[in-house]
Protein backbone atom coordinates (compact mmCIF):
# COMPACT_ATOMS: atom_id res chain seq x y z
CA UNK A 1 0.00 0.00 0.00
CA UNK A 2 1.21 3.47 -0.89
CA UNK A 3 0.29 6.59 1.14
CA UNK A 4 0.45 10.30 0.38
CA UNK A 5 -0.42 13.14 2.74
CA UNK A 6 -1.71 16.47 1.48
CA UNK A 7 -3.49 19.63 2.57
CA UNK A 8 -6.37 21.21 0.64
CA UNK A 9 -5.13 24.38 -1.07
CA UNK A 10 -6.83 27.47 -2.42
CA UNK A 11 -6.56 26.31 -6.04
CA UNK A 12 -8.49 23.11 -5.19
CA UNK A 13 -11.68 24.59 -3.75
CA UNK A 14 -14.93 26.14 -4.97
CA UNK A 15 -16.42 29.55 -4.13
CA UNK A 16 -17.43 28.29 -0.70
CA UNK A 17 -14.01 26.86 0.09
CA UNK A 18 -14.82 23.15 -0.38
CA UNK A 19 -12.76 20.62 -2.35
CA UNK A 20 -14.06 20.35 -5.91
CA UNK A 21 -14.68 17.03 -7.61
CA UNK A 22 -12.10 17.73 -10.37
CA UNK A 23 -9.50 18.53 -7.69
CA UNK A 24 -10.30 15.22 -6.01
CA UNK A 25 -9.75 13.40 -9.31
CA UNK A 26 -6.41 15.20 -9.67
CA UNK A 27 -5.38 13.94 -6.23
CA UNK A 28 -6.33 10.37 -7.16
CA UNK A 29 -4.31 10.66 -10.34
CA UNK A 30 -1.35 12.05 -8.39
CA UNK A 31 -1.24 9.30 -5.77
CA UNK A 32 -1.39 6.61 -8.48
CA UNK A 33 1.41 8.36 -10.37
CA UNK A 34 3.62 8.77 -7.28
CA UNK A 35 3.06 5.14 -6.35
CA UNK A 36 4.35 4.06 -9.76
CA UNK A 37 7.21 6.56 -9.62
CA UNK A 38 8.42 5.36 -6.22
CA UNK A 39 8.50 1.81 -7.57
CA UNK A 40 10.74 2.95 -10.43
CA UNK A 41 8.08 3.21 -13.12
CA UNK A 42 7.95 6.97 -13.58
CA UNK A 43 7.05 8.96 -16.69
CA UNK A 44 10.63 8.81 -18.00
CA UNK A 45 10.66 5.03 -17.69
CA UNK A 46 7.33 4.68 -19.46
CA UNK A 47 8.42 6.98 -22.28
CA UNK A 48 11.64 4.98 -22.65
CA UNK A 49 9.77 1.69 -23.06
CA UNK A 50 7.03 3.32 -25.13
CA UNK A 51 4.17 2.42 -22.77
CA UNK A 52 1.68 4.13 -20.50
CA UNK A 53 -1.21 3.50 -18.12
CA UNK A 54 -4.67 4.61 -19.25
CA UNK A 55 -7.57 4.56 -16.81
CA UNK A 56 -10.75 3.11 -18.31
CA UNK A 57 -13.17 3.14 -15.37
CA UNK A 58 -13.56 5.00 -12.08
CA UNK A 59 -16.03 4.45 -9.26
CA UNK A 60 -16.02 6.85 -6.31
CA UNK A 61 -18.18 6.48 -3.19
CA UNK A 62 -18.23 9.74 -1.18
CA UNK A 63 -19.16 9.91 2.50
CA UNK A 64 -19.74 12.66 5.03
CA UNK A 65 -18.77 16.30 4.71
CA UNK A 66 -16.69 17.57 1.80
CA UNK A 67 -13.13 18.53 2.85
CA UNK A 68 -12.59 22.26 3.38
CA UNK A 69 -9.63 24.46 2.50
CA UNK A 70 -6.74 23.75 4.84
CA UNK A 71 -7.98 20.27 5.78
CA UNK A 72 -5.37 17.54 5.84
CA UNK A 73 -6.00 14.32 3.95
CA UNK A 74 -4.19 11.02 3.53
CA UNK A 75 -4.57 9.15 0.26
CA UNK A 76 -3.89 5.42 0.16
CA UNK A 77 -3.68 3.25 -2.93
CA UNK A 78 -2.79 -0.29 -3.92
CA UNK A 79 -3.16 -2.75 -6.76
CA UNK A 80 -5.44 -5.67 -6.02
CA UNK A 81 -5.47 -7.58 -9.31
CA UNK A 82 -3.43 -7.74 -12.50
CA UNK A 83 -4.70 -9.69 -15.48
CA UNK A 84 -3.12 -9.54 -18.93
CA UNK A 85 -3.05 -5.86 -19.83
CA UNK A 86 -5.40 -4.76 -17.00
CA UNK A 87 -4.51 -3.46 -13.56
CA UNK A 88 -7.15 -2.93 -10.87
CA UNK A 89 -6.45 -0.26 -8.26
CA UNK A 90 -8.26 0.76 -5.08
CA UNK A 91 -7.85 4.07 -3.27
CA UNK A 92 -8.97 5.62 0.01
CA UNK A 93 -9.16 9.30 0.90
CA UNK A 94 -9.02 9.64 4.68
CA UNK A 95 -9.62 12.73 6.83
CA UNK A 96 -7.28 13.76 9.65
CA UNK A 97 -9.65 12.22 12.22
CA UNK A 98 -9.42 8.85 10.47
CA UNK A 99 -12.85 8.91 8.84
CA UNK A 100 -13.12 7.96 5.17
CA UNK A 101 -14.20 10.60 2.66
CA UNK A 102 -13.85 8.55 -0.54
CA UNK A 103 -13.58 4.90 -1.48
CA UNK A 104 -12.36 4.36 -5.02
CA UNK A 105 -12.25 1.50 -7.47
CA UNK A 106 -10.45 1.95 -10.78
CA UNK A 107 -9.41 -0.11 -13.80
CA UNK A 108 -6.32 0.72 -15.84
CA UNK A 109 -4.97 -0.67 -19.10
CA UNK A 110 -1.27 -0.86 -19.94
CA UNK A 111 -0.82 0.54 -23.46
CA UNK A 112 1.88 0.29 -26.11
CA UNK A 113 2.00 3.94 -27.16
CA UNK A 114 3.81 3.27 -30.42
CA UNK A 115 1.09 0.96 -31.71
CA UNK A 116 -1.70 2.41 -29.52
CA UNK A 117 -2.69 -1.10 -28.51
CA UNK A 118 -3.02 -2.79 -25.10
CA UNK A 119 0.16 -4.54 -23.96
CA UNK A 120 0.70 -7.31 -21.43
CA UNK A 121 1.93 -5.99 -18.08
CA UNK A 122 5.51 -7.17 -17.41
CA UNK A 123 5.78 -9.84 -14.72
CA UNK A 124 8.47 -7.83 -12.93
CA UNK A 125 6.11 -4.86 -12.65
CA UNK A 126 3.35 -7.04 -11.22
CA UNK A 127 5.76 -8.40 -8.60
CA UNK A 128 6.87 -4.90 -7.61
CA UNK A 129 3.29 -3.72 -7.07
CA UNK A 130 2.69 -6.49 -4.47
CA UNK A 131 -1.07 -7.00 -4.71
CA UNK A 132 -3.22 -6.34 -1.65
CA UNK A 133 -6.81 -7.45 -0.94
CA UNK A 134 -9.52 -5.45 -2.71
CA UNK A 135 -11.73 -3.00 -0.85
CA UNK A 136 -14.87 -4.61 0.50
CA UNK A 137 -17.61 -2.44 -0.97
CA UNK A 138 -20.80 -3.14 -2.98
CA UNK A 139 -19.60 -1.60 -6.24
CA UNK A 140 -22.10 -1.48 -9.11
CA UNK A 141 -21.22 -2.84 -12.52
CA UNK A 142 -18.39 -0.99 -14.21
CA UNK A 143 -20.52 -0.79 -17.36
CA UNK A 144 -22.87 2.19 -17.16
CA UNK A 145 -26.26 1.83 -18.79
CA UNK A 146 -26.99 5.15 -20.58
CA UNK A 147 -30.28 6.82 -19.75
CA UNK A 148 -32.86 7.28 -22.49
CA UNK A 149 -32.83 11.06 -22.89
CA UNK A 150 -29.99 13.57 -23.12
CA UNK A 151 -30.09 17.33 -23.69
CA UNK A 152 -27.37 19.09 -25.66
CA UNK A 153 -25.35 21.66 -23.72
CA UNK A 154 -22.37 22.82 -25.79
CA UNK A 155 -19.50 21.79 -28.06
CA UNK A 156 -15.87 22.37 -27.06
CA UNK A 157 -12.55 21.76 -28.79
CA UNK A 158 -9.71 19.96 -27.00
CA UNK A 159 -6.76 22.33 -26.62
CA UNK A 160 -3.12 21.97 -25.62
CA UNK A 161 -3.79 23.10 -22.03
CA UNK A 162 -5.90 19.97 -21.51
CA UNK A 163 -3.30 17.45 -22.71
CA UNK A 164 -1.29 15.13 -20.45
CA UNK A 165 1.98 13.23 -20.95
CA UNK A 166 0.18 10.58 -23.02
CA UNK A 167 -0.85 13.26 -25.52
CA UNK A 168 -4.60 13.04 -24.91
CA UNK A 169 -7.07 15.13 -22.93
CA UNK A 170 -6.49 14.40 -19.27
CA UNK A 171 -9.19 12.32 -17.60
CA UNK A 172 -10.02 15.02 -15.06
CA UNK A 173 -11.22 17.40 -17.80
CA UNK A 174 -14.03 15.01 -18.73
CA UNK A 175 -15.19 14.93 -15.12
CA UNK A 176 -14.84 18.69 -14.75
CA UNK A 177 -17.03 19.36 -17.79
CA UNK A 178 -19.76 17.07 -16.48
CA UNK A 179 -19.55 18.27 -12.87
CA UNK A 180 -19.92 21.95 -13.83
CA UNK A 181 -23.30 21.19 -15.43
CA UNK A 182 -24.80 19.56 -12.33
CA UNK A 183 -27.58 21.37 -10.45
CA UNK A 184 -26.09 23.26 -7.50
CA UNK A 185 -28.22 21.34 -4.99
CA UNK A 186 -27.24 17.88 -6.22
CA UNK A 187 -25.27 16.23 -3.38
CA UNK A 188 -23.03 13.55 -4.90
CA UNK A 189 -22.84 10.15 -3.24
CA UNK A 190 -21.43 7.98 -6.04
CA UNK A 191 -19.54 8.85 -9.23
CA UNK A 192 -19.03 6.37 -12.05
CA UNK A 193 -16.87 7.21 -15.07
CA UNK A 194 -16.45 5.11 -18.19
CA UNK A 195 -13.79 6.33 -20.62
CA UNK A 196 -14.47 4.97 -24.10
CA UNK A 197 -12.15 6.88 -26.47
CA UNK A 198 -9.14 9.15 -26.19
CA UNK A 199 -9.72 12.82 -27.00
CA UNK A 200 -6.80 14.38 -28.86
CA UNK A 201 -5.91 18.01 -29.52
CA UNK A 202 -8.36 19.51 -32.01
CA UNK A 203 -11.11 16.95 -31.39
CA UNK A 204 -14.56 18.45 -30.95
CA UNK A 205 -16.66 17.10 -28.09
CA UNK A 206 -20.39 17.56 -27.63
CA UNK A 207 -21.49 17.57 -23.99
CA UNK A 208 -24.99 16.25 -23.28
CA UNK A 209 -26.72 15.92 -19.91
CA UNK A 210 -29.66 13.78 -18.86
CA UNK A 211 -31.14 16.74 -16.96
CA UNK A 212 -32.67 19.83 -18.53
CA UNK A 213 -30.85 23.10 -17.79
CA UNK A 214 -32.57 25.40 -15.30
CA UNK A 215 -35.13 22.79 -14.26
CA UNK A 216 -35.63 21.49 -10.73
CA UNK A 217 -34.10 18.03 -10.55
CA UNK A 218 -35.59 15.26 -8.42
CA UNK A 219 -33.83 12.37 -10.12
CA UNK A 220 -31.48 10.23 -8.06
CA UNK A 221 -29.10 9.85 -11.03
CA UNK A 222 -27.76 12.32 -13.58
CA UNK A 223 -25.55 11.34 -16.49
CA UNK A 224 -23.21 13.33 -18.71
CA UNK A 225 -22.31 12.00 -22.14
CA UNK A 226 -19.48 13.35 -24.27
CA UNK A 227 -19.45 12.42 -27.94
CA UNK A 228 -18.11 13.68 -31.23
CA UNK A 229 -20.59 15.85 -33.19
CA UNK A 230 -21.20 12.71 -35.29
CA UNK A 231 -22.16 10.68 -32.21
CA UNK A 232 -19.00 8.67 -31.42
CA UNK A 233 -18.81 8.12 -27.65
CA UNK A 234 -15.82 9.43 -25.70
CA UNK A 235 -16.92 9.36 -22.06
CA UNK A 236 -19.96 8.64 -19.91
CA UNK A 237 -20.19 9.98 -16.35
CA UNK A 238 -22.93 9.08 -13.88
CA UNK A 239 -23.62 10.94 -10.63
CA UNK A 240 -25.86 9.36 -7.96
CA UNK A 241 -27.44 11.47 -5.26
CA UNK A 242 -26.53 10.90 -1.63
CA UNK A 243 -29.28 9.03 0.15
CA UNK A 244 -29.11 11.25 3.27
CA UNK A 245 -29.69 14.47 1.30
Amino acid sequence: MYEMSTRIGYSQVDQEGYLTLPALFDLLQDVATFHAQDLGYDIRYLKRVGCGWFVTDYQLALEGSVPYIGDRLTLKTWGYRFRGMFGMRNMLVVREDGSVYARVNSIWVYMDLRRMLPSRIPDSMIRDYEQEPALSYPWPSRKIQPLERFFKRYVFTVNSLQLDTNGHMNNTHFVAAAWKELPTDFAIGLVRVEYRKQAMRGDQLLLKMSCEPGQEQKEDKIQALMTSPQGENYCLVEFSRRKDK
